[in-house]
């Protein structure tokens, strides 16, 4: 009777040690992912810091012929009559 208690002991005592391993697996396996994830999202900053470095250190020139347009020269609508804001464009269709 002892042998068979010993038996079904050990057998306890291995479904536990299993399950214990199972868990630690999967807690490491997260714990990975998250790391992997902070380490994607700090590489990302890195080279959006990197780009806008870049961007300022990079003078712009500006074209001489763009230009903004000024408000003589703008047409405006009121919003009364037949015209609307698109009567200078042709019709897109």
């Amino acid at each position: 009777m002892s042998v068979m208690l010993d038996l079904i002991g050990s057998v306890v005592i291995a479904g536990f040690v299993i399950l214990m391993g199972l868990r630690l697996n999967e807690t490491i396996s997260g714990s990975a992912d998250a790391t992997m994830a902070g380490l994607n999202v700090q590489e990302s900053m890195a080279e959006l810091v990197r780009n806008l470095e870049s961007d300022f250190r990079t003078p712009r020139r500006r074209s001489s012929s763009r230009t903004l347009p000024t408000s003589s020269s703008a047409q405006t609508w009121t919003g009364t009559g037949p015209s609307t804001p698109w009567s200078g464009m042709p019709d897109p269709r």
